[in-house]
């Protein structure tokens, strides 16, 4: 984990309600088991919205070089980190199934960004976590080449084997020709 302070990769949950469809995802495990420090807070942007600004600051302050927002009922949690933080670190996006509005219905809502402000989704839920922290660590990798060895070998070990290459036996030309 890690302090708030020294922490490469802040998670910010939109309600403590969250916590345990973060838990039973294994994202925190994959940044433990790649030796990644990450920092965990429950801030929502509508009810709480001048301290996620002053939290983005202070994490911008102290070098953070990633956000990872996750939240279900209020889909604007990435877009503002990513206006309070004026775009100068990567803002990864989960939005979570709730009882009330599902994923899949406020995803649209929530990757509606305007120009300059971008947010990089990566998925609903469980399996949207996990590819949060991987694409997280991805990022941090980038400039460190420890960080990027450790990522292969986890993905050497944890990608399913790959499947064999698809063979084309014949193709139709269309009525039209193409």
């Amino acid at each position: 984990m890690g302090t708030p302070n020294d922490s490469p990769i802040r998670i910010i949950l939109g309600s403590k309600n969250d916590r345990p469809v973060v838990d039973d995802s294994g994202m925190l495990d994959i940044l433990q088991k790649l030796g990644v420090r990450w920092s965990l807070s429950y801030i929502s942007a509508h009810r709480n919205k001048q301290s996620l600004a002053d939290y983005c600051r202070e994490a911008i302050e102290n070098g953070v070089k990633v956000f990872i927002t996750a939240a279900g009922m209020m889909p604007a949690l990435p877009g503002d980190v990513a206006g309070w933080t004026d775009a100068l670190c990567l803002v990864i996006g989960v939005v979570l199934d709730s009882s009330t509005i599902p994923g899949r219905d406020t995803i649209a809502t929530a990757t509606a960004m305007p120009n300059g402000t971008p947010v990089a989704f990566a998925g609903i839920g469980k399996h949207g976590l996990k590819n949060a922290a991987i694409l997280a660590v991805q990022a941090l990798a980038c400039g460190d080449p420890s960080l990027k060895e450790a990522l292969r070998k986890y993905r050497e070990k944890n990608n399913p084997e790959p499947q064999p290459d698809v063979e084309t036996s014949e193709s139709y030309p269309t009525k039209s020709g193409f």
